[in-house]
């Protein structure tokens, strides 16, 4: 085996700007500098402001709080009284994706509260999948990426008369831009700190700017002009102002507000944001044939849609790759080595940002030496240096997992061991501090959990306390193959041989569960009509069950899966609902989902 690793600039990960109630976070994401832009601190003038004044009470009632208690809030405005529709941000439309279909919209002004029935999402919104930006308006592959057309539409269900509709700015409102007046309305959350108790209003804040730059969502200046739909503007921004409408004296809205940040230059410190130029709305009302519910000055003829029409380069090249990935990890378990790395190999070939191929390649290389190898000798500790530097790469690119610093840190006693003298072990007073720091944390996932047990474990040398830590990591996660060749290998090294035998026959069981329940899953769920194969997924996702007592939340859900694919939905919803429970929390609410889609009679449909 040879080791590829590519390296590429790691993908800046830009935070949506919605409040969360849970966490208030009233800090502007950092952004770009605004070369070129006009100046930072540049106002309105007195006569502006007046006209802006004077409009924004013809516009307050229009103005909209959406969100919920639990997971944060947006605004949005009224594009259609009679259709009854608002539009905000993409990234705003997430939070009813994230809360399996709730979403609350708060008349401005008012206690008035409308429930949000569906949500139509701009044909070019980007998101972060696997550290790359790809074009796909789907809320469950990831978050929006805000240098996209990050706008959405809502829908309200019906009910109560809505206030007026503001309107859209016309075509010649968006022809000389850069200097001009503008204000804005919405909910920031360090105004809006709670979300409104049953019979409290919600009331919107005023902001009031300029239009300091103009570009592509690239920050081309020089881009064709239907395409510098990217507005940058002088006006404070923080979570919660997405979606707000930015809007001229005349009361036009020429852009949505979708993120900003903090500038300092000197001693002057001022806030720089960014909205979506309202034709991408006019594009995203095209494209869901939504164009004769609102009232837009525009030709559709010349509203260009057809651009997003062709496949995105990005996401086809992520979705091979991911594809490859998941086949990896399926070749792992069945304990065929070289298959892993090679896949691995041409999906960084493909995608060379995507975390998932260092993390199964660290994997396999370490498995590779540990278990294939057998030996300290040159070739061990050269692919225990594959190992860390694939752990290191994957931290790079996570550098928030815990799984990927625990990574890096075993790489580190590996390739400091294989240096050992025969039978001896090092120890990491280091490491073991590492991994009681993370056991302290509270919330930790329960397989990361797992891991710090199994790190400390390899950090104490192996001695006989490391014993109690394997057992507390099995008990943490039991559905972990590590934890029983880390046990396998604790009894080989203490003499026990019956012991060791007991824990590999464990450790094969579950990754012959884990490759069936991963197979299956593919088989089911594939965009692919070619790859998927309903009859075969359920074959596979029962002997899953079978080898886990139909306890292990991940073939449940492989065999809910399996049953919607072959129309068997009550049975699907049964699985889904009995893998919901047993799943860990950072996985029930995707299985949720699932379930939803079940009782709609409807299967699933997922890229690896």
């Amino acid at each position: 085996m040879t080791s590829l690793l590519g390296r590429a600039p790691v993908v800046v990960l830009v935070v949506s700007l919605v409040a969360r109630a849970a966490a208030q976070d009233d800090q502007p994401l950092d952004f770009r500098e605004a070369a070129g832009a006009a100046p930072l601190w540049t106002a309105a003038s007195p006569s502006d402001s007046l006209d802006l004044s004077t409009v924004v009470h013809r516009l307050h009632p229009s103005i909209f709080l959406v969100g919920t208690a639990e997971a944060g809030h947006g605004t949005a405005f009224v594009i259609s009284q009679q259709h009854r529709l608002l539009a905000t941000n993409a990234h705003v439309a997430d939070i009813m994706h994230a809360t399996g279909g709730e979403m609350v919209a708060i008349a401005n002004g008012t206690a008035h509260a409308y429930q949000v029935a569906e949500a139509f999402y701009h044909p070019g919104v980007r998101r972060i999948v696997g550290n790359i930006a790809v074009r796909t308006p789907d809320p469950h592959r990831g978050d929006v990426y805000p240098e996209s057309p990050d706008v959405a539409v809502l829908r309200l269900a019906p009910g109560d008369e809505l206030p007026p509709a503001i309107p859209l700015a016309e075509p010649g409102d968006l022809a000389e831009l850069l200097a001009k007046p503008v204000a804005m309305l919405g909910y920031p959350g360090h105004d809006t700190e709670c979300w409104p108790a049953v019979g409290q209003k919600a009331e919107a804040t005023f902001r009031q700017g300029v239009i300091c730059r103009i570009t592509d969502f690239t920050n081309d200046v020089n881009a064709p002009s239907r395409q510098l739909q990217f507005v940058q503007h002088s006006m404070a921004s923080w979570p919660g102002f997405s979606g707000s409408p930015i809007f001229l004296p005349n009361g036009h809205v020429i852009a949505l507000n979708n993120c900003g940040t903090t500038k300092k230059l000197g001693e002057r410190i001022t806030s720089l944001a960014w909205g979506v130029r309202v034709d991408c709305v006019w594009e995203l009302l095209k494209q869901h044939g939504l164009w004769n519910e609102v009232s837009i000055a525009a030709r559709p003829e010349d509203v260009d849609v057809d651009r997003y029409s062709q496949p995105d380069p990005a996401a086809q090249s992520l979705a091979e790759a991911q594809r490859l990935v998941a086949e990896a990890r399926i070749d792992l378990m069945r304990d065929d080595v070289q298959a892993a790395v090679d896949k691995c190999n041409a999906a960084a070939e493909k995608a060379p940002n995507l975390t998932a191929v260092y993390d199964v390649r660290c994997i396999a290389y370490n498995f590779y030496a540990t278990h294939k190898i057998k030996a300290r000798n040159a070739e061990a500790k050269r692919y225990f240096e594959y190992a860390l530097k694939d752990a290191l790469r994957a931290a790079e690119l996570e550098p928030t997992s815990v799984d990927h610093y625990l990574d890096v840190a075993v790489g580190q006693l590996n390739a400091a061991n294989a240096d050992a003298p025969a039978g001896e072990f090092y120890a990491s007073t280091k490491i073991l501090e590492l991994a009681d720091e993370l056991l302290k944390v509270e919330g930790l996932r329960a397989r990361d959990r797992a891991y710090a047990y199994r790190v400390r474990a390899l950090a104490q040398g192996w001695s006989g306390g490391a014993l109690d830590d394997i057992g507390q990591a099995i008990e943490t996660d039991p559905w972990i193959p590590q934890n029983y060749t880390t046990l396998a290998t604790y009894w080989q090294l203490h003499g026990d041989a019956a012991a060791q035998t007991k824990a590999l026959e464990k450790a094969r069981t579950l990754s012959a569960a884990i490759a069936d329940s991963d197979q299956a899953w593919l088989a089911a769920t594939s965009v692919d009509d070619n790859r998927r194969h309903g009859d075969e997924a359920r074959r596979q996702a029962e002997r899953a069950c079978e080898a886990t007592q139909y306890k292990w939340w991940s073939a449940l859900r492989a065999l809910a899966a399996a049953q919607a694919e072959t129309g068997e939905f009550e049975s699907a919803v049964e699985y889904a609902r009995k893998a919901m429970e047993a799943a860990p929390d950072d996985e029930a609410g995707a299985i949720g989902r699932q379930l939803r889609s079940y009782r709609r009679r409807q299967p699933w449909r997922e890229e690896p």
